[in-house]
């Protein structure tokens, strides 16, 4: 029974040191894997915060350019204060164009970060004119500096009068 003893002590005495080393290298093989999960999720963000400041650098350059043609673009841009001459100006259209139109504005939408100040416009005339005339006339509105967004367009002829009733929109910045 000695040498069984002795044979179960000398087998648990090697078996405890494997044992004791099976766990360590678990324990150290799981620390090791959630630290390169860690390293690998830390490599993610370095690489999109390296390309977010590549891309912030282009935007900084193109904002430089963009400076060069601010000026010459709110040139373009028509303010509110410039909306009183609209109905000068769609009148003078319409003289050429042998038309009379009387210019009523309506309600005002606020300016916003997407979209610019509305001014609701509506443009009446009985004239003796031609098709052809208020063709023209559309198009003298398209090219002016004026932003017209036309949402209604009503038009009859009577007796050789051309009844034209528009709506829409004037934009202002």
């Amino acid at each position: 029974m000695d040498l069984k003893n002795n044979i179960l002590r000398q087998s648990i005495i090697s078996a405890v040191p494997i044992i004791i080393f099976i766990v360590i290298v678990f324990v150290l093989k799981s620390d090791i894997q959630s630290r390169g999960e860690k390293l690998i999720s830390v490599k993610a963000q370095i690489d999109i915060n390296t390309m977010a400041i590549g891309s912030l650098a282009a935007l900084q350059v193109d904002a430089e350019k963009a400076k060069n043609y601010s000026s010459q673009i709110a040139g373009y841009l028509i303010s509110e204060d410039q909306l009183i001459n609209f109905s000068r100006d769609m009148g003078a259209i319409g003289q050429q164009n042998s038309m009379n139109f009387n210019v009523s504005y309506g309600a005002q939408t606020p300016i916003t970060n997407t979209t610019p100040r509305g001014t609701a416009v509506n443009l009446t005339s009985v004239s003796k004119a031609k098709m052809e005339n208020f063709n023209n006339f559309l198009s003298l509105i398209e090219n002016s500096y004026y932003f017209v967004k036309l949402n209604t367009l009503d038009i009859n002829q009577d007796a050789g009068q051309l009844n034209v009733n528009l709506s829409g929109q004037v934009f202002s910045f």
